[in-house]
């Protein structure tokens, strides 16, 4: 978004082999709240707005994942180069 950001996982100081460990530990518990979250959004979305509307959801859902894989703006680097 033409800023340099931490990833999120960094957030607390950790590196990106301590965010896999977590996610190895983790992996069946995550995958299941992110199941269930998608289930949720695309059942609400199908009630509020039909099938075309569950379809845009869910595609921007998918843009809105990627972009929240870096935390904004308090440790963005900015033009000095300094977090």
């Amino acid at each position: 978004f033409g800023r340099l950001c931490r990833a999120w996982y960094a957030r607390n100081g950790a590196t990106i082999l301590d965010a896999i460990r977590t996610f190895d530990e983790r992996r069946d518990e995550l995958m299941a709240a992110c199941r269930a979250l998608d289930d949720q959004l695309e059942a609400d979305a199908l009630k509020k707005g039909g099938e075309n509307y569950r379809v845009i959801v869910c595609a921007g859902g998918a843009a809105g994942a990627a972009s929240g894989a870096i935390q904004v703006p308090v440790v963005c680097i900015g033009a000095a180069g300094h977090a």
